[in-house]
């Protein structure tokens, strides 16, 4: 067997534990979060192994980086298309869909952009920072 072959043979264990790490949440999570799963389940794998591997998950389409400006990627199974809800007191993220109607809207901005822009949009990300509902009640309960 050829050392290249042996890597990606070593390698499947890390990346079906990444993905059984993020089936479990319906959010996307960050490195650390991903790193606790490990050792919660006595996982071994090295940083470099399981971002190499986050790469290749990546790559194939599998799962999707998120950035929302935290100084962290997140990550999440790739799935239809959705937008977040990121509490910026407890930084937790939140997966929406958006009705029927705001996607149409949406829609018919991109294609606005088109016309006006000579835009071709391929794809957008629409987040919303706030408040929680429990953040919100903690910051009430303060005062």
């Amino acid at each position: 067997m050829n050392n290249q072959r042996v890597k990606k043979y070593r390698s499947a264990p890390i990346r079906e534990a990444i993905c059984d790490s993020l089936k479990q949440v319906n959010e996307p999570v960050d490195y650390n979060q991903i790193e606790r799963y490990f050792v919660q389940n006595n996982i071994k794998a090295n940083k470099t192994t399981i971002y190499r591997q986050l790469d290749s998950l990546l790559e194939v389409g599998y799962i999707s980086e998120l950035d929302f400006g935290e100084g962290k990627k997140r990550y999440e199974l790739k799935k239809k298309h959705h937008h977040h809800l990121l509490c910026t007191n407890c930084k937790k993220v939140e997966c929406i869909d958006l009705d029927s109607e705001v996607c149409e809207k949406l829609h018919k901005l991109e294609n606005s952009f088109l016309r006006k822009n000579k835009f071709k949009i391929k794809s957008h990300m629409l987040e919303f920072f706030g408040l929680c509902g429990l953040c919100q009640e903690q910051i009430c309960n303060k005062h």
